[in-house]
């Protein structure tokens, strides 16, 4: 998993992974544009979610307030690490 992202994402951060990683940048995250990030496909789309962020105080705290919370609700490393040990429990015997 690419971890910029995330850790973006967790510091309240709204995030639209570059034209490099268009939305491939954010595969394999169960995201949901103008929710709790923006994904933009090509430099225009990229520019354009950037002026919009920066002239909508109230869209920019939006999206990093619900990229925080899907983060802490999805992400935390012992919920994960508990789910994953479950998992061994109740395969391997």
């Amino acid at each position: 998993m690419r971890t910029a992202i995330p850790t973006r994402r967790h510091n309240g951060i709204p995030t639209i992974p570059n034209q490099a990683l268009p939305s491939t940048g954010a595969e394999g995250i169960d995201i949901k544009h103008s929710e709790n990030i923006i994904i933009a496909d090509s430099a225009t789309d990229f520019e354009k979610e950037i002026v919009n962020l920066l002239d909508n105080k109230s869209f920019f705290t939006k999206i990093g307030e619900n990229a925080r919370k899907f983060i802490i609700e999805n992400m935390d490393n012992k919920k994960i690490t508990a789910e994953l040990a479950d998992f061994y429990k109740a395969n391997l015997r």
